[in-house]
């Protein structure tokens, strides 16, 4: 504290009490009523959009997600932590139903924490729980059964009978999709008996559905249907249609290999009608599963087929939910990981913090027993702690300058991933899923094709193969790229030569489409240029051009060299590139997808790879275009750039 804080602090002191008596006690008892009800006021009206969020989460949560959001923003507002930690809880169970897990698993850490802190051992319980089912949920099963537990362990000390039947199903249903059956039922049979005890009918119907499954997994048939059943009756007197649709499902199910087809069909249709009520995917795909297994061993291939359709539709749509959970889960896995690191080093910022006041207090306890007799000695001392610090503060930027290293490094890891992952997931698996139902159909003597249509589709088959391996090749080669795995290696000669051997591949698809290429290029282009990344520039740059010209179009490919560079241009005279995306392409701001004319899918590989490999040449690509005039691409780069 310097001089001027003190003379502060001082003259504070002395004008404080003379204001104070102009007070009047009356007033400031009167304004302190007033706050006190406007608090009470506000807390009800928190806990009301609590309980509206609570409430809604399984009917309509967005609607829930909206009031807990609200209540999170007024309790935040008003200070109270209690009400922040039970609105970020309902919060979290919205979002775990609109299948946002990772931002379920982000909520209920923070009312996990603020739980902890206020040390609400029933808080507590309820966040392990929800932190266990948004993990369960991003495939962290390790993770979701020690949270199962801890939420079991502290409910059943504090008597919490509800909450710890609640968490031994949620357990329960991990043990038994890791098929650890025995203990599975043992957890559910006794979370049975503590919900009937507090007369809870949606835990009676969840336990009473999953010791069913566990029982036909035993091949106890007739036990699976009578607890199924039951569980179906409460489902219905508590009009939850998602517990409906599912337990109807596995009863069709267990009727359809019992020999039932009939009833189970019936069943079936009911569960489906429900799931689509619901738009729940997984719901969908349970019941279209069952329903087209029922209609092929009835003999009708055509409805079986049209079930089977709904159901790959449903499951494909459920896989791509599980690649975004894996990216999801790496997410939150990088964040806990960050998080670690940065507990340690702050650990280790303290310890540094600790011992510099330890030494500090050291010196000054010396120098007051030596005295003006060791002031030298004193001098030295201060002088090492000053020196000890900076050497402190040093290795601690030197750790942060590391963390923040390693958090980028992480960053365009996942991001890659990300649009692996997503070009993978939405653009490989269709036209794969595709090929298969057609060489499935093709192959299928009873599906009562011709042979004319067979060579159809085993054409259309192979068209959709090549273009995958296509979009595979710019993948992988991109990938490559983006790990700078790729070696520039220049040599001198002739670019007309690559230009001929990219023509004569791309002539048929042009010609296929009647489209006319134009090659002006009268003399030798000589230069020192890479032939593999050249090949990849003329490829992707040409085939664009193809893909984004209509019928009977024109496209042009200019090539020439001047005194120190060579110039390519390939114009087109299709639809043009829109300003919006015109401006993207120029700011190289992502891989941005777009449907060519053609249909095909472009998704900005090929010319991200160009402007990387152009620059390996010293280059640069520009680009040139009006909506409804074409566009012009050049390329430009030195004649003889030979070092990367």
């Amino acid at each position: 504290m310097n001089a001027w804080q003190i003379c502060f602090l001082i003259v504070i002191a002395v004008l404080l009490p003379s204001t104070t008596l102009h007070c009047d006690p009356f007033a400031v008892k009167q304004a302190g009523q007033k706050a006190d009800r406007s608090a009470v006021t506000e807390q009800d009206t928190i806990r009301e959009l609590i309980r509206v969020s609570q409430d809604s989460h399984r009917r309509n949560s967005a609607e829930g997600l909206a009031a807990g959001e609200e209540a999170y923003r007024r309790a935040v507002s008003l200070g109270d932590t209690i009400l922040q930690l039970r609105a970020l809880n309902v919060i979290g169970a919205n979002r775990w139903m609109q299948g946002a897990y990772d931002l379920a698993v982000r909520d209920h850490i923070e009312a996990l924490r603020l739980a902890e802190l206020l040390r609400s051992d029933i808080d507590i319980g309820r966040s392990y729980n929800n932190l266990g089912l948004a993990y369960r949920n991003l495939g962290m099963t390790d993770r979701a059964e020690q949270c199962f537990r801890r939420s079991v362990e502290i409910r059943a000390r504090i008597g919490d009978t509800a909450g710890q039947a609640r968490g031994m199903m949620n357990l329960g249903l991990i043990l038994f999709e890791s098929r650890r059956f025995d203990s599975s039922y043992a957890l559910h049979a006794r979370s049975l008996e503590l919900a009937q005890g507090v007369a809870d009918s949606l835990l009676i119907a969840g336990n009473q559905y999953y010791l069913g499954r566990i029982e036909n997994a035993w091949g106890n048939t007739s036990a699976a249907m009578q607890l199924m059943r039951a569980a179906r009756t409460l489902y219905e007197s508590l009009n939850d249609r998602n517990g409906i649709s599912l337990v109807s499902s596995d009863i069709a199910r267990v009727l359809f290999h019992a020999g039932n087809r009939d009833e189970a069909r019936t069943i079936a249709m009911d569960a489906l009608k429900n799931a689509l009520l619901l738009n729940s995917r997984f719901a969908i795909r349970e019941a279209t599963q069952i329903l087209s297994e029922v209609h092929a061993a009835g003999g009708e291939f055509r409805k079986a087929y049209d079930y089977l359709v709904l159901y790959k539709a449903a499951d494909d749509s459920l896989r791509d939910e599980a690649a975004l959970r894996r990216a999801a889960q790496l997410n939150i896995e990088r964040q806990i990981a960050v998080r670690e690191k940065e507990i340690a080093f702050e650990a280790r910022k303290k310890e540094i913090q600790i011992q510099s006041e330890l030494r500090s207090e050291a010196v000054i306890r010396n120098s007051l027993i030596a005295g003006t007799i060791l002031l030298a000695t004193l001098l030295s001392v201060l002088l090492f702690a000053y020196r000890g610090k900076l050497q402190s503060n040093t290795l601690i930027t030197e750790q942060k300058r590391r963390i923040e290293e390693t958090n980028s490094e992480l960053a365009r890891e996942i991001e890659t991933r990300e649009r692996l992952f997503g070009i993978v997931s939405h653009d490989l698996r269709g036209p794969v899923g595709n090929i298969n139902g057609m060489l499935d159909l093709a192959a299928d003597e009873k599906a009562g094709i011709s042979a004319e249509q067979r060579m159809e589709l085993l054409g259309a088959a192979r068209e959709t193969a090549q273009a995958s391996l296509a979009l595979l090749n710019r993948l992988l080669e991109w990938a490559r790229a983006q790990r700078k795995e790729i070696v520039f290696r220049p040599e001198m000669g002739d670019l007309r030569g690559v230009a001929d051997s990219v023509l004569q591949l791309l002539l048929p698809q042009a010609k296929a489409r009647r489209i006319r290429i134009h090659w002006d290029c009268p003399n030798a282009v000589e230069c020192a240029f890479d032939e593999h990344m050249m090949t990849v520039i003329l490829e992707n740059l040409l085939s664009n051009a193809i893909k984004f010209t209509g019928e009977n179009g024109e496209v042009e490919l200019r090539m020439e060299r001047s005194d120190d560079h060579c110039i390519i241009q390939v114009a087109d005279n299709g639809p043009g590139i829109d300003a919006e995306r015109l401006a993207r392409i120029r700011k190289r701001t992502g891989v941005v997808p777009e449907a060519s004319v053609s249909g095909e899918g472009v998704h900005g590989l090929g010319l991200d790879l160009c402007h990387r490999f152009t620059a390996l040449h010293g280059g640069e690509i520009t680009v040139e275009s009006e909506t409804g005039k074409g566009s012009v691409f050049t390329v430009r780069f030195p004649v003889n750039h030979m070092e990367a």
